[in-house]
């Protein structure tokens, strides 16, 4: 027992080790790709900007990472006030659906994923990138990529996702609910928001490693679902990462 729990860590130990290392090189790629362009505008040296771009790293979280922390702090925006305290009956009162799903694993892997593969919309766990999206606020056009984002949800993150031509109210009304505190920690911790590119059948949804809300409309009722879920499963995933 001691030998396999041994191993284990050390498996552990040398993955996370293996990701830090692709996060460098996604963010060295992401550097040489933006003085590449700088080249191009100054120069006009088209074959050289050419070669520097192949090098770059395709499979990076997000063309320009989040906007803003999930914690910054947003002006003039107001939610109602929490009046449900449990999960499933906020959910039910706010005409949305939870689901928990099967598990399908975690594997990783560098080219895109079939939507075809992944046992629910917006997905929930299966093969990832082994970079995962960082936490906090992305622009819309500028999501991270489902194979991306999974790997955070491994990680325990939650992930709020609204639909393609949802009003900046209610963006803004997400960020401010991703202000909000949870589990003793400030504002934004292990959150991000970002434009849903999967094509779900909702407006709002929020994502957990195995589980989904989804709501097909925005509504007063519907915050008090996200906020419980994120209280209930922040950080609850097959691995804890800071």
């Amino acid at each position: 027992m001691a030998h396999r729990a041994e191993e284990k860590a050390r498996r552990k130990a040398e993955r996370e080790a293996a990701e830090r290392e692709a996060a460098k090189r996604a963010k060295r790629a992401r550097v040489l790709q933006l003085g590449a362009g700088g080249v191009l505008v100054a120069a006009l040296v088209a074959g050289i900007v050419a070669l520097v771009l192949a090098g770059g790293d395709s499979t990076a979280a997000g063309d320009e990472g989040p906007v803003e922390a999930a914690g910054e702090e947003v002006q003039n925006v107001s939610l109602p006030p929490q009046r449900a305290e449990d999960l499933e009956a906020a959910v039910e009162a706010a005409g949305c659906e939870l689901r928990e799903l099967e598990d399908q694993g975690g594997e990783h892997v560098e080219q895109p994923v079939p939507a075809s593969y992944y046992n629910s919309n917006p997905p929930s766990s299966g093969r990832h990138n082994p970079i995962p999206a960082e936490d906090g606020v992305y622009r819309p056009g500028s999501s991270p990529t489902v194979e991306n984002w999974l790997h955070s949800a491994e990680h325990g993150r939650i992930l709020l996702q609204y639909a393609p031509g949802t009003p900046q109210q209610r963006i803004d009304q997400l960020r401010a609910l991703v202000q909000e505190p949870v589990l003793g920690a400030p504002g934004g911790y292990h959150t991000l928001v970002f434009q849903n590119t999967t094509n779900m059948p909702y407006q709002v949804a929020a994502v957990n490693w195995t589980r989904t809300l989804g709501c097909p409309q925005f509504n007063d009722r519907v915050w008090d679902a996200l906020r419980l879920f994120r209280e209930e499963y922040t950080d609850d995933a097959p691995e804890k990462v800071p």
